[in-house]
């Protein structure tokens, strides 16, 4: 059962490359594929297709050996690498326009998540009491998990601290600019008001001396 299992998963692998690498050719090197996209798109998806083509692909495989004799770390990289895929071609069949490569995202996004659920049950099927005993690098995964999710952090907090800056500094320029605005009103107001009670005062005076 186990040898079939791992057939199955080996040539599924295969094509999966095979079609990423056929895509991400294509998507890094070829203009029309992103054609009809706008720039930040078309920068996101050739720098996506670059990362799939160098390093995706040499990662599934590194996997599927490891995953074909026997080590556990090959399911975990194995199924990290395959929702990696059903993240990043997703956005390509519903984020970018329509394109000539759109059955070939909705077939490597069937095949991977299709793969990711078998590898699942798979890895339910394990004991997990025997992971620590495994040769499993648990302080390892967990350092890299904590230094990753504490990057994530300051990389979010970053965009949020600089954006409700802009916001706090754009309030008290807007507030500063309606205070100048409101104060030099009311001073022309009153200089106009103050003149014309003048210029009235001074008509006033000059009319009573003529009827004198």
């Amino acid at each position: 059962m186990q040898k079939v299992f791992l057939g199955k998963v080996t040539n599924l692998t295969i094509v999966l490359g095979m079609l990423i690498a056929i895509d991400s050719y294509f998507g890094s090197f070829v203009s029309l594929t992103y054609k009809l996209d706008t720039p930040s798109l078309v920068a996101q998806g050739i720098e996506q297709d670059f990362y799939n083509l160098f390093i995706i692909i040499p990662f599934l495989f590194v996997s599927i050996v490891a995953l074909r004799k026997g080590k556990l770390t090959g399911y975990f990289m194995l199924s990290g690498a395959l929702f990696y895929i059903i993240y990043s071609y997703f956005i390509y069949a519903f984020g970018f326009h329509f394109n000539q490569w759109f059955l070939v995202y909705c077939s490597i996004l069937g095949i991977s998540f299709y793969m990711l659920v078998a590898i699942s049950i798979e890895i339910f099927k394990l004991n997990p009491a025997n992971w620590l005993n495994s040769g499993f690098p648990v302080k390892s995964a967990g350092i890299f998990l904590l230094v990753l999710s504490v990057l994530f952090v300051i990389i979010w907090l970053g965009d949020i601290i600089h954006m409700a800056l802009e916001i706090v500094t754009m309030m008290i320029v807007m507030t500063y600019k309606g205070f100048i605005k409101d104060t030099t009103i009311t001073i022309v107001f009153v200089i106009l008001a103050s003149s014309g009670a003048f210029l009235l005062a001074k008509l006033v005076s000059k009319l009573n001396k003529v009827q004198l």
